[in-house]
């Protein structure tokens, strides 16, 4: 293993342990609502804005996580084509732009920090990246529903008279 190779492997190992005590401690209070969450938005937030590299790492991870769960999410909720369509609408945005937005979010309602980090990070991207009430992406949904159907399921939805 070469000197750089040990000083990555040294970098992963130590920003996945410290996510998985973030993870550990969110779970810990999840099952009594009498304690605020263990990430919250205050806690991510001074963990991005760390001088230690290693921190805002985990910082980015975190916020990475739950950006892929709620693609998941709405992958699940709304199907493919939904998911598809956002993309589209969103050609060119890397996940250091979304982080960068989740944390100007973060910086820019500071009433809401103690709220819970995943929460805060939902709003952010659905406030930021999806409208699910633009017409544009009603429309892309719609257009790539269709492009899907057969001739027969076609006429049906035109309600064409049956041909044979």
């Amino acid at each position: 293993m070469t000197k750089y190779e040990s000083s990555l492997f040294r970098k992963l190992y130590l920003s996945f342990f410290v996510t998985l005590i973030i993870f550990f401690q969110s779970n810990a209070f999840a099952e009594n609502d009498r304690f605020p969450p263990a990430v919250s938005g205050n806690l991510l937030l001074s963990t991005c804005e760390s001088s230690d590299k290693v921190l805002i790492y985990s910082c980015k991870i975190y916020i990475q996580g739950s950006i892929d769960q709620i693609w998941e999410q709405m992958t699940l909720e709304f199907g493919d084509e939904t998911l598809i369509c956002v993309w589209k609408q969103n050609q060119g945005v890397t996940p250091n732009q979304m982080q960068k937005v989740v944390i100007k979010t973060l910086k820019d309602h500071p009433e809401e920090l103690h709220y819970n980090a995943s929460g805060l990070i939902y709003s952010a991207i659905m406030d930021n990246f999806i409208n699910m009430h633009d017409d544009s992406l009603r429309q892309c949904i719609t257009k790539y529903k269709l492009s899907h159907l057969s001739d027969e399921e076609l006429k049906k939805i035109a309600g064409s008279p049956e041909q044979g």
